[in-house]
């Protein structure tokens, strides 16, 4: 009897020792999410910071990381990312770069409005038709459906192999996507889904998604040179990033020595915005300064 008596009291002990852990967690990750957002907009207010970025972004597309291909994407979705309030692995993992411009994959959508609480499950899944059901407090429970004749109208079976691929897949998102888009779109931040974008629904922009050659950008890759240059330079004399952080006055003030220095071993003569030739020149000119200090072109 006694111990049926104290039962309850133990269990409300627990639900109230818990509210503020969760509690506390939630703050942890919007703090989290501020994080990356603010060192996105840093990002695009220091040269230095982006150009340490965009060489991590070269070094990542080496290795095509969950199919991206070029630094370029692994850019635009690590910055949707941040917005986002995600790392970068997160961004990768969960956004694919159509056209140049970020969608989120299916299962990421999915995953995210899940975890806000809310209800989007897959009730029917066909070749011919799929079926959301949704839930969300403050509005009635919704269905969502779209039917295989409606991608006929539009003509994309003719246009897109994937209905005739993956016809089950391509109706289930995109029933997805009417639904994220209708009950949810304040989630998606301006996000369309992946596989709906596949399979011909959403912006269709002319150009090829990824092109097989990147276009050179010299300019960058003087930027990274020097920097890769900067960063050995100061290493070599013992000092840490903590010491000489990017864009500090001794980080500055080092790179501009390397820079006149690398304009007299490339025996150029700049006056105003250099030239491509001369940037390639330069670019020479860093990398055999880099192999004294111990580096090499890639990677320090």
């Amino acid at each position: 009897m006694t111990e049926e008596a104290t039962e309850p009291t133990t269990i409300a002990r627990v639900e109230l020792d818990a509210a503020p852990v969760l509690h506390l967690k939630e703050v942890a990750q919007l703090e989290e999410m501020q994080t990356y957002r603010k060192f996105a907009a840093q990002l695009m207010m220091k040269q230095d910071l982006w150009d340490g970025f965009m060489l991590r972004c070269d070094a990542i597309a080496k290795t095509r990381l969950y199919g991206h291909k070029t630094s370029d994407t692994v850019m635009i979705a690590g910055l949707k990312g941040f917005e986002m309030g995600w790392s970068l692995m997160q961004a990768l993992e969960r956004i694919k770069v159509i056209h140049g411009t970020p969608t989120i994959r299916g299962p990421s959508a999915v995953a995210m409005i899940r975890s806000h609480g809310f209800k989007m499950d897959c009730v029917i899944q066909t070749a011919e038709r799929s079926q959301w059901y949704c839930e969300r407090p403050g509005y009635e429970p919704r269905t969502y459906n779209y039917e295989r004749s409606e991608a006929e109208h539009a003509g994309l079976p003719g246009r897109n192999d994937n209905w005739t691929k993956y016809p089950i897949e391509c109706c289930k998102w995109a029933g997805a996507a009417r639904a994220a888009k209708d009950l949810y779109t304040d989630l998606l931040g301006g996000f369309e889904i992946t596989e709906a974008v596949t399979a011909g629904l959403g912006p269709q922009p002319g150009s090829p998604d990824e092109p097989k050659e990147e276009k050179r950008n010299v300019r960058r890759e003087e930027n990274q040179a020097l920097l890769k240059l900067t960063q050995a330079s100061l290493v070599a004399d013992g000092r840490t990033h903590q010491d000489t952080p990017l864009g500090g006055e001794a980080y500055n003030e080092r790179k501009a020595k390397l820079y006149t220095e690398a304009t007299k071993r490339a025996e150029v003569q700049i006056t105003g915005e250099p030239t491509d030739e001369q940037r390639e020149r330069l670019i020479t000119a860093m990398g055999a300064m880099l192999k004294d200090f111990g580096g090499t072109e890639e990677g320090s």
